[in-house]
């Protein structure tokens, strides 16, 4: 085969795997309230300043970018949420195209491997946006360095777009002053320096124009103070939203299998630092310096990681083009392309018949449309039967209630951290996981006029963040609506015909889906659901029925484990987490374990699942106080003292003075006293309680043990 003739099939192979790996099912927890905003524009004429679709923050100053919600609702009035699969799957092959056009034979190489972290980026929210115009940015600015035509003269353009569809338009002014500094360091070759300002000249005055047209948005210069506060809010954001922590490196070593779509991450990740150490090795300094500050953004945030694979791209691209130049003499590149078309071949099939999206618990499909996620028959039902307002919801469900029926139920909160803030969220989040009869909701719904709840059932995402069994036996709140996917409750006295949790058939009634990976999903959730609600035979029976479909679904296997567990079936249990486990590493089969060892008394045993636990898990603070808990429980205060030290050091909450996280060092506290007790320093535990206490001055319990401390130590203990 000629070298052209390659090319060009590595150029179809790409194009075409980026293409079914970006075209799934439509879900995101921003899409709501952003296609609201469009809805908005449009309807009356003006741009909203203000947050407009909740009853908590209703007119709090709100600065954002809104033409791409006015795309999404665009789209979605053209050809529904099918559209905007399309629209979703088109940005991926634009990526993609934009990296490898008239591009080497390596660079398309590269590109053909980050096809899956694309994938993941592009979703259907306003960051989209971000990572097309970021690749064409990246693009010229490199092409412009290695001395070929680039069209500067889009870079004003791209840059007007950018300010007005999303925050993200700031990599830009990123990725401009990297380009200086990286001339900047060729300066001090004499070899390069005539080159350098010739290209200094060239684009100096595209940079600058590039700077000043950012001001033409409906906010001028304001539309900095909405970056300067996401970056103030991220510490916050962290608590709540994933793509702002750092990356998991421990999750590396479980997901590096050629087959695993979320491989590609880490293999390009470990080239960034090749291609890095490769340019300083050549001497080429600001390169390298860009991939390493990449790699390290990428680390900090996970949200970087799809602007940090295109510049390994890029660079990368460029760097093995000039080292493996040779490529058209040899069998080598036939060999890499070979493989090339084996992985794809056999990923695309993973992703044309939902083995990827089942296979890592995810809440998409391959092809276009909604996701089966949404509860779309649960919201109906609330349009048609004219529930009162205040509508409660959980945080994932509330962008998706803003568009579904924001014009006539306000949401509690949107999914947004700005303008809800932080005591919003945490008290959304906090009324979530209590029962409806608990003193706080009852407080909540005088305060808020709230009259109905409405909460996800999804299995992920979902499912497990708020105690079901409990509000199903409500003697304030009525369950009116359950299916799979959604279970609403209405503030007695109700008109609405109340619905029984536990002979509420969930399968029945319903049309069977011609999908299978969609019938899949709705068994698996109606497992998920009997099993919360303590119907054992009926879930265990639909977990059998979905695992006849698809076995390799970690989440069925937790499920599973759960309803063994439930029914004292302790080695069934154990059998279905090790199979998830097997399946994937993940934090919820670790703790999971560990619950079943301490149910078994099995302490041991559970230390170990707990340490498996906090090395993959977002809540490693969490851990380590259970952890320390065991440890007090077998009377080892000093690994008691370690666990402790080992999550404070991982305390999400810094100084914050919220409930959270008074709570938080009123438990590490009270863990440290009751170590220092064991020890029998009783002056230094009561110290510690007495610290807790004043974190939490309204449980009644630990004021209880200060007392107790106190008469231990023989000491006065003023309240």
């Amino acid at each position: 085969m000629s070298a052209k003739r390659l090319h060009g099939c590595l150029v179809f192979l790409a194009l075409t795997y980026a293409l079914l790996a970006g075209l799934k099912t439509v879900v995101d927890f921003d899409l709501g309230w952003q296609m609201s905003t469009g809805r908005y524009l449009l309807t009356h004429h003006a741009i909203p300043r203000t947050a407009l679709f909740s009853y908590t923050a209703h007119g709090v100053q709100w600065i954002y970018p809104i033409f791409s919600g006015v795309l999404f609702y665009l789209g979605y009035q053209a050809g529904g949420y099918a559209a905007i699969s399309w629209l979703c799957a088109l940005a991926c092959v634009g990526c993609v195209a934009v990296l490898i056009y008239k591009r080497s034979f390596w660079a398309v190489a590269l590109a053909v491997l980050a096809v899956p972290v694309f994938a993941s980026e592009i979703m259907p929210r306003a960051s989209l946006f971000t990572m097309v115009l970021f690749t064409c940015f990246a693009r010229i600015m490199v092409e412009h360095f290695e001395d070929r035509h680039a069209p500067l003269w889009l870079l004003p353009l791209l840059m007007l777009l950018w300010v007005n569809l999303h925050t993200g338009f700031i990599a830009g002014y990123a990725l401009m002053a990297a380009y200086l500094t990286v001339e900047a360091l060729e300066t001090p070759f004499l070899s390069r320096r005539a080159a350098v300002i010739a290209r200094l000249k060239n684009v100096g005055p595209w940079l600058i124009s590039t700077a000043v047209i950012a001001l033409l948005n409906p906010w001028g210069i304001r539309i900095f103070v909405a970056i300067a506060r996401q970056r103030s809010a991220i510490r916050g954001e962290t608590l709540f939203l994933e793509e702002w922590e750092p990356v998991q490196l421990s999750s590396a070593l479980h997901e590096l299998g050629w087959r695993n779509p979320e491989s590609a991450r880490w293999w390009l990740l470990g080239c960034g630092v090749v291609f890095a150490a490769v340019c300083l090795w050549r001497a080429r300094i600001g390169p390298a310096l860009v991939l390493l500050a990449a790699v390290f953004a990428f680390v900090r945030h996970q949200r970087m990681e799809g602007p940090c694979i295109i510049l390994i791209c890029l660079i990368g691209g460029s760097m093995l083009t000039s080292t493996l130049f040779p490529w058209r003499k040899t069998n080598f590149a036939l060999g890499i392309a070979s493989l090339l078309t084996a992985l794809v071949a056999v990923r695309s099939f993973d992703l044309i018949t939902n083995r990827t999206y089942l296979a890592s618990g995810d809440i998409t499909l391959f092809g276009p449309g909604r996701s089966w996620w949404l509860p779309v028959n649960a919201t109906t039902f609330l349009l048609e039967n004219q529930v009162p307002p205040q509508v409660f919801s959980s945080f994932n469900l509330g962008s998706y209630l803003v568009w579904r029926v924001g014009d006539r139920y306000p949401d509690f909160a949107d999914g947004r951290y700005l303008p809800f803030g932080e005591q919003t969220i945490e008290r959304q989040r906090l009324l979530t996981s209590l029962p409806l009869d608990s003193a706080e909701w009852t407080q909540a719904a005088d305060k808020y006029h709230i009259n109905t709840v409405i909460l996800p059932l999804s299995r992920i995402f979902s499912l497990g963040e708020f105690p079901l069994l409990a509000d199903c036996a409500s003697t304030r709140w009525t369950p009116i609506y359950m299916d799979v996917s959604a279970i609403i409750f209405q503030r007695k006295p109700s008109k609405q015909e109340p619905v029984d949790c536990h002979t509420k058939n969930l399968l029945a009634g319903d049309k069977s889906p011609n999908h299978s990976a969609e019938q899949y999903q709705q068994l698996a959730n109606a497992s998920a659901i009997y099993s919360q609600l303590g119907r054992l035979p009926e879930a265990w029976d639909a977990a059998e029925q979905a695992e006849q479909i698809y076995s390799g679904d970690m989440t069925l296997h937790l499920v599973k484990a759960q309803t063994a567990a439930a029914a004292q079936q302790f080695a069934q249990a154990e059998h279905d987490l090790r199979t998830a486990l097997k399946i994937k590493q993940t934090d919820a089969a670790w703790y999971n374990l560990a619950l079943l060892y301490i149910t078994e008394h099995r302490l041991p045993e559970a230390v170990e699942a707990l340490r498996n636990s906090a090395h993959l898990s977002r809540q490693a603070y969490a851990r380590h106080l259970l952890l320390a808990r065991i440890y007090l429980q077998q009377q080892q205060p000093q690994p008691a003292l370690d666990a402790l030290a080992e999550a404070t050091r991982n305390n999400p909450y810094g100084s914050s003075d919220a409930p959270a996280a008074a709570e938080f060092r009123a438990q590490v506290a009270e863990g440290q006293a009751a170590a220092f007790m064991q020890l029998q320093q009783a002056q230094k535990a009561v110290e510690l309680q007495r610290f807790a206490v004043q974190q939490t001055p309204g449980n009644a319990r630990r004021r209880q043990v200060l007392v107790q401390d106190c008469q231990a130590a023989q000491i006065p203990c003023p309240l």
